[in-house]
């Protein structure tokens, strides 16, 4: 059996629910069981092609900012990772998206954030972004790999919140006040943000359960499966490209 390389540094993966990390699991060799706060850490390695095995770490992180900033802390401290990536399902906000298509945030926000009354903007705290970029050589990886598995995929800014969207009213704030928002959903902001305090690297890619707005309750639950395994297919490959030093390869 293959084994990871020791020296290289693990790549942290995070998800919040079980089934938006079973199919990751489902390729882990070597896995490990270990819990702290109350959050279970697996590490292992994922096949890389023909090469070593990539040492990961995965977290099931459980739904929320607070659960996702505890994560990300704890992956950083106790596991030395450089790179976080926080995968799962998301819901649709922009034009012309279909359940099963990617999203890939190119920034973070905080969209349930408001202290206006202090003469900020929506989403900004004091002394912190109001977004959170990504690499953009990662982004531009990103965009590759999801070209070559031929499913399609949107680029844009993640908007993250402590409520699940539904109603048009939550649409309508969203998209009236952030820019270029193509997907909400309830962790990625708090990884990016803690990850942004601790000078980490931090990636975000979904699948879409469901169109926020368009029956989102009814279709997440259909359709969580389906967008859990494309959004780890993807890590899947990403990681893959990291490992094998193939990451500038990008058109």
């Amino acid at each position: 059996m293959q084994t990871p390389q020791k020296k290289q540094p693990a790549v942290g993966i995070i998800a919040a629910m079980p089934e938006e990390i079973r199919h990751l699991r489902a390729v882990l060799q070597g896995e490990r069981l270990a819990t702290h706060a109350g959050i279970d850490f697996y590490t292992g390695g994922l096949p890389a092609g023909d090469g070593p095995l990539c040492p990961v770490v995965l977290a099931l992180s459980g739904i929320g900012k607070v659960n996702a900033a505890l994560t990300t802390q704890l992956m950083i401290d106790r596991y030395g990772v450089n790179l976080v990536v926080n995968t799962g399902s998301a819901g649709g906000l922009a034009d012309n998206q279909q359940i099963g298509d990617f999203v890939l945030a190119d920034r973070l926000c905080h969209h349930d954030i408001d202290v206006t009354l202090l003469g900020l903007l929506p989403g900004e705290l004091p002394g912190l972004p109001r977004y959170y970029p990504v690499n953009p050589h990662y982004v531009k990886l990103l965009d590759t790999l999801a070209r070559e598995q031929g499913i399609p995929h949107h680029i844009g800014t993640i908007a993250t919140g402590e409520s699940f969207i539904y109603r048009p009213e939550q649409v309508a704030y969203i998209k009236r006040h952030f820019d270029q928002v193509v997907a909400c959903e309830m962790e990625a902001a708090a990884v990016a943000q803690v990850a942004f305090l601790n000078q980490v690297d931090a990636v975000v890619i979904r699948g879409l359960s469901d169109i926020a707005g368009h029956q989102a309750e009814v279709n997440f639950e259909k359709y969580l499966d389906l967008a859990a395994r494309r959004s780890s297919q993807l890590v899947s490959a990403f990681v893959s490209r990291l490992s094998t030093g193939r990451e500038h390869e990008v058109e």
